[in-house]
């Protein structure tokens, strides 16, 4: 499949979460998040370091069975709609407190994992603040995914600086 072709196919999805198979991933430990972000933990085990590390092994395991199916995996870059820029970060996300990381839930494990990823603007309405989407493919498949990424730019949007 050629990337303008998987662009097409994209742009004809209307509900991806139905097409995509049962994907049993839930929220990382704490430790595990702190593996993914690369903090180190001064209140942490190493046990807990390793059982973060046996949990990154068995998520990067799921993540290659899925990318034996898929080509592309697509989320959000951020949980948050665009928050003014004076803020470095939203504090409230879905009207719950959220830290200085709550809006990076959907980037970390491309980084844990060695998946390659690309995050990039995606197409809104006049007049509406931009969005980002994250694609996310296999380890090792930046080639493949930066096709696909430059056809979708190419092809779909149409960037126009905000006034």
């Amino acid at each position: 499949m050629t990337a303008a072709i998987a662009v097409e196919e994209i742009v004809r999805i209307t509900v991806l979460k139905k097409s995509m198979p049962s994907f049993p991933l839930t929220m990382p430990s704490q430790s595990v998040r702190k593996v993914a972000h690369g903090e180190g933990s001064s209140t942490g085990s190493a046990r807990d370091y390793l059982d973060a590390l046996d949990t990154i092994a068995a998520m990067k395991r799921s993540f290659e069975a899925f990318f034996e199916r898929f080509d592309f995996l697509l989320t959000p870059t951020t949980a948050a709609m665009p928050w003014p820029a004076r803020d470095s970060h939203p504090s409230v996300i879905d009207g719950k407190p959220v830290g200085a990381r709550g809006h990076a839930v959907f980037t970390p494990f491309a980084n844990a994992l060695g998946l390659s990823a690309i995050s990039m603007p995606c197409r809104v309405e006049p007049g509406n603040l931009p969005v980002g989407m994250q694609i996310v493919a296999a380890s090792n498949r930046d080639w493949p995914l930066l096709a696909f990424a430059r056809a979708y730019e190419v092809r779909l949007f149409d960037h126009h600086w905000p006034t």
